[in-house]
């Protein structure tokens, strides 16, 4: 499957204030990361299950040409197959999904975002992906995914990220910055980035208060798998 980094439109400089809170599992319910982003959205982080399938096949429905594009690096017309299949019983020797929800009270709502680690065995890198729909793109949410994505990857013992990224997405190449990464032209294909993290170079917390980071650290390391 090709793999692309997120389609959230972020300014070179700009910084997201948003909050956090930590919501241990109860009453049958996952743990979660309850966010309120500045645009006023409240929203609930979790770790993704196959029993979301239907919500991903939703959200795939709500992707503009261009964001299906950006995330698979083909037309897409329809999210089935053995695509669907990976992403939604979430194969693969270790595949960290967290997906993004709207609120509603005490309901889960609409789902708004994804984002993925897939490592194939124990010693390669785990491949990054984000996805955020369209009518929630341009708030920080993809950037917020992929920063706690990859937390909960380091606290499963993961050291090194890729991701491959289409040359003209320079929203997610600068989120990857932000981040350490080291990017370089595909040799073989000029249309696509390829990115590289490593954890003893990761910048995890700069643009989070010491409030978030705890929250999301708590976060990780009740989900890690």
């Amino acid at each position: 499957m090709s793999t692309s980094s997120g389609t959230d439109k972020l300014s070179p400089t700009r910084v997201f204030d948003f909050t956090a809170n930590y919501l241990p599992a109860s009453q049958g319910g996952p743990p979660c990361l309850e966010v309120a982003l500045p645009t006023g959205d409240l929203l609930a982080l979790r770790m993704a299950t196959p029993e979301d399938r239907e919500e991903l096949v939703r959200g795939f429905e709500r992707l503009s040409p261009s964001s299906r594009y950006t995330r698979f690096f083909t037309p897409m017309r329809s999210l089935s197959g053995p695509v669907l299949h990976q992403l939604a019983d979430l194969s693969g020797y270790r595949h960290v999904a967290i997906a993004a929800f709207r609120t509603e009270g005490n309901r889960k709502g609409q789902g708004v975002g994804v984002a993925r680690a897939i490592q194939t065995n124990a010693d390669a890198p785990a491949e990054l992906a984000v996805t955020v729909v369209d009518e929630a793109q341009g708030n920080g949410l993809g950037e917020l995914l992929l920063r706690v994505v990859v937390a909960v990857t380091l606290e499963s013992g993961v050291d090194n990220f890729v991701a491959s990224v289409l040359h003209d997405n320079g929203a997610a190449i600068r989120t990857f910055a932000k981040l350490g990464a080291h990017i370089r032209h595909d040799p073989d294909d000029p249309s696509i980035s390829m990115v590289e993290l490593r954890s003893s170079e990761l910048s995890l917390s700069s643009i989070w208060s010491t409030q978030v980071q705890g929250e999301v650290r708590k976060f990780a390391v009740a989900v890690a798998v």
